[in-house]
């Protein structure tokens, strides 16, 4: 049976980062796809030691010292939420410390959480995570840092409302898979996760068609990501 890795050799693009589609040489998600690529190997027990460093390595290509993340390494352009998450993730589960420094960076600016890699410290909306208060949650959980009610509440409502998106929005229920999987075991965070697991069979039946539907035809991801 070919692993993980032999399989996805079809998706590695420039600078060694995981793309979506075979083909492909650099995404603008590259540090999420990435990520998922290496929690394919965790799943399915093929990750080894020094598939850590490598992950580090890779994903040290596109945040800064400070905390600022990039799309591309040296490619000047606002960086996505789906990519902080990605780097939130990858903290929590590969013990990087991106997430920490990413908050770090946040409190730095004004207003709070402004990742304006552009200009930075330059005012501009869509660099200006602050305005969603679940993300920097998010974040703040996979940082193992204290996570106040307020952002609580709006991580779990989003999630909800992304309940409520069309079927075929596969994008963003692919997104809050990940985030689902890593929400801490309290009385709350497991009714949100039984809430989204329930809506996952009534919508697609099974995880599995839900990621078929967004990597489709002949995906390593289809293969490996469940």
């Amino acid at each position: 049976m070919i692993s993980i890795k032999d399989d996805f050799k079809s998706l590695i693009g420039d600078w060694g980062l995981v793309n979506s589609r075979p083909g492909e040489t650099r995404s603008d998600n590259g540090a999420l796809f990435t990520t998922e690529y290496y929690l394919c190997l965790k799943r399915h027990n093929q990750i080894l030691p020094e598939d850590l460093n490598s992950y580090h390595n890779l994903m040290a290509q596109l945040i800064s010292p400070s905390g600022l993340t990039y799309r591309q390494p040296g490619f000047l352009a606002i960086d996505s939420p789906d990519n902080l998450i990605a780097f939130a993730i990858g903290s929590k589960v590969f013990g990087c410390d991106f997430a920490e420094k990413i908050i770090k960076y946040g409190k730095s600016t004004f207003p709070r959480y402004l990742y304006n890699n552009v200009e930075p410290g330059k005012f501009c909306f869509q660099a200006w995570m602050g305005r969603q208060p679940g993300l920097i949650g998010f974040i703040k959980h996979c940082a193992g840092k204290w996570v106040n009610p307020f952002e609580w509440l709006c991580l779990y409502v989003g999630i909800y409302l992304t309940m409520r998106k069309p079927k075929e929005n596969t994008s963003d229920k692919m997104l809050t898979q990940l985030i689902v999987e890593q929400l801490p075991d309290s009385f709350i965070a497991n009714r949100v996760k039984n809430h989204w697991n329930e809506y996952i069979i009534q919508t697609y039946g099974n995880l599995n068609n839900l990621v078929k539907i967004f990597f489709p035809d002949d995906n390593p991801f289809n293969r490996w990501w469940v």
